[in-house]
């Protein structure tokens, strides 16, 4: 797994004004096992023979959190995220997920889904958008613990590229007791790589 800072860039002096918490991204890999049963025969023998084929295929995951505050850093932010990703990821499945602090119409958002900031395998779609099924729950993510909110806008999201599939979206709004697990609703996607 790597870790690393996402204010990197330290030459940009509003970034640095504006960083009110220390924020990191991370990239873990996720591993599927895929199975492939071929049937031989022996034509000395006469007994078919049935071998299990296995291959690993790879997933590239990042998670980030981006800056509440600052509306600049939380743009450099997303702008570094996906240069980290052109260089790391090469004919690889990617899934982003993580609290961007921002909506869907924001710069970040709009950095993150990209094409001009995207090469084939960095362009990025949001789940809830792409998804098979009409996504489940409420739009909005951010409640801030209210167990009354009623969010408008997503701030967490699930993103991923191209050779992924989303069947299906949901924000959870569960409560327990009267309380709310977190201050943002959890996003859950149930997705299938078509690599």
């Amino acid at each position: 797994m790597l870790f690393w800072s996402i204010y990197q860039r330290t030459d940009l002096i509003n970034v640095k004004k504006q960083i009110k918490k220390y924020y990191t991204a991370f990239l873990g890999f996720i591993s599927q096992k895929k199975f492939n049963q071929q049937f031989f025969f022996n034509t000395k023998t006469k007994k078919a023979l049935l071998y299990e084929i296995s291959f690993l295929e790879w997933t590239h995951l990042f998670n980030t959190h981006l800056d509440n505050e600052g509306e600049i850093a939380r743009l450099e932010s997303a702008k570094l995220i996906k240069k980290k990703m052109q260089k790391i990821c090469k004919n690889v499945p990617v899934i982003l997920t993580g609290d961007l602090n921002s909506s869907p119409d924001s710069e970040p958002y709009q950095q993150i889904i990209s094409e001009e900031q995207s090469d084939s395998v960095t362009q990025l779609f949001d789940a809830r958008s792409i998804s098979q099924t009409p996504p489940h729950g409420p739009t909005g993510t951010f409640t801030g613990f209210d167990i009354l909110a009623k969010p408008k806008f997503p701030i967490d999201f699930i993103f991923v590229s191209k050779g992924i599939s989303v069947l299906s979206h949901g924000t959870l709004s569960d409560s327990f007791d009267g309380y709310l697990p977190s201050d943002h609703y959890p996003v859950l996607v149930e997705i299938v790589s078509d690599f």
